[in-house]
């Protein structure tokens, strides 16, 4: 829709792209066959759980993430304990955030590929165009799961569907732009700098990492 529509409202420094912005697709990831959403629960059933105050219960209105609830609004439905809820809830999300980091990585290194590109001379634009349309669609499946605030919980089989589409996409777009690239008779390297030295992380926050 935001190619189709022409909604675009920045500019990649690294590709050169017109690209839009992802925000909040959590309905739309919710309503997909989740679980949850064939069972008929809403969003209030989850994030705004029944709670009593002078006598009086009412729905809260603190919308927050239920695991800063005590996951009260779960035990509705489950039995298990909250410390057997909560590991549950992480279990999801570390096994998403690990496939998201794999695919982010994929992507990033499919737009070095191209940025090298649209610096060569003689480049097949051909190919490169073709790389920079599944660029564009691993960036918009990575970007949906990470701005969807849940990082899979809300629909689990449906994150990873997304994130291996653009895992996909992602290595498909580095492909074509190599391609380019030797057909110019440019050797690019085995592995793209990504210039992370400008971007610094504690991997040793990063569960995903961990697991590599």
């Amino acid at each position: 829709q935001i190619k189709e529509e022409g909604l675009y409202e920045w500019t990649h420094a690294v590709t050169g792209l017109r690209m839009g912005h992802i925000r909040h697709p959590e309905y739309e990831m919710f309503t997909n066959n989740s679980l949850h959403a064939k069972m008929g629960l809403t969003c209030a059933d989850c994030h705004m759980p029944e709670t009593e105050e002078d006598g009086k219960t009412y729905s809260s209105h603190q919308w927050t993430s239920p695991l800063k609830q005590g996951l009260i609004s779960c035990k509705q439905c489950h039995s298990q304990t909250p410390e057997e809820l909560k590991a549950r809830v992480i279990a999801i999300q570390d096994k998403t955030n690990e496939l998201f980091t794999e695919a982010g990585y994929a992507t990033a290194y499919a737009a070095k590929a191209i940025e090298m590109a649209n610096k060569t001379e003689n480049i097949d634009i051909t190919l490169l165009d073709e790389a920079k349309v599944l660029y564009e669609k691993a960036y918009y499946r990575v970007t949906f799961v990470g701005a969807e605030n849940s990082m899979g919980y809300h629909n689990p089989a449906e994150a990873e569907r997304v994130l291996k589409d653009g895992l996909k996409f992602a290595q498909q777009s580095e492909a074509k732009a190599r391609k380019a690239l030797e057909k110019a008779n440019v050797i690019p390297p085995n592995i793209f700098d990504l210039e992370l030295v400008k971007y610094p992380v504690n991997n040793a926050e990063n569960r995903a990492h961990q697991k590599k």
